[in-house]
């Protein structure tokens, strides 16, 4: 059986974190990235504070800017800080995993397997516990170097590790012990049980997890319905798809 060997590690509000950073009195309060208050443009970031009144990314300027509350901040953002601090945090974990691919500018995928020998400590109870504990490291370490906060999911596909980041939000890890393959865009065994519990949190990871195969897989001409869910499982669909 495979391990949970594979991690996305996902930089929380990402955008939001690195204006805080330029910006300290940010701290805590509602914040916007994308454009000025009621002008053109798209979210493309918003802090944990403004999405209680569902501003999310990807919405526009001017719909956010009608459901922020009126202390929300908006700032254009500093494409030249976020690569900066996006190559730092690379730095950082490539010091962690020997595979390490980029997916976004605050998303990266690395891959532990063979690693628990290396990193093995007496107080640690499995393999398991061996990674969980180093991508705690990895993430703390991004928080104390940078300021960052980040997320990490591990899990033995990396579909799966995605839905257990965004389950691990904000500044978590979760490790999803192994179970089957994933067929018919679902999980079975141990991430089976992963997903029934996810279904009554925060994000419904069933359906993002569908989602995420069946693109991947209509356009390398497969069909969830065959069984071949299987190849995006075992990481034939690369991190950035």
């Amino acid at each position: 059986m495979q391990a949970p060997r594979l991690c996305c590690l996902d930089l929380d509000t990402f955008f939001v974190s690195v204006e805080r950073l330029l910006d300290p009195s940010l701290r805590g309060r509602p914040v916007v990235v994308g454009g000025r208050r009621g002008g053109s443009g798209v979210v493309t970031s918003a802090s944990y504070e403004v999405r209680a009144f569902g501003v999310r990314s990807g919405m526009s300027i001017r719909e956010a800017s009608e459901r922020a509350p009126a202390d929300a901040v908006f700032v254009p953002g500093h494409g030249d800080e976020y690569t900066d601090y996006s190559n730092r945090a690379r730095v950082i974990v490539e010091r962690y995993s020997p595979i390490v691919i980029a997916a976004s500018i605050d998303e990266h995928y690395l891959d532990f397997r063979g690693c628990e020998r290396m990193y093995r400590r007496a107080i640690d109870a499995d393999d398991d516990a061996t990674i969980l504990r180093v991508v705690r490291e990895m993430a703390d370490a991004i928080d104390r170097e940078l300021g960052l906060p980040a997320s990490a999911g591990i899990a033995v596909s990396k579909p799966m590790a995605k839905v257990a980041s965004g389950l691990a939000k904000p500044k978590g890890v979760l490790l999803v012990r192994a179970g089957a393959s994933l067929t018919g865009g679902l999980a079975n065994g141990g991430e089976r049980l992963f997903l029934r519990d996810a279904s009554g949190r925060r994000l419904s990871a069933a359906p993002m997890l569908a989602a995420a195969a069946g693109a991947c897989l209509q356009r390398r001409g497969g069909d969830l319905r065959s069984g071949a869910a299987a190849q995006f499982s075992a990481g034939a669909c690369t991190p950035g798809e």
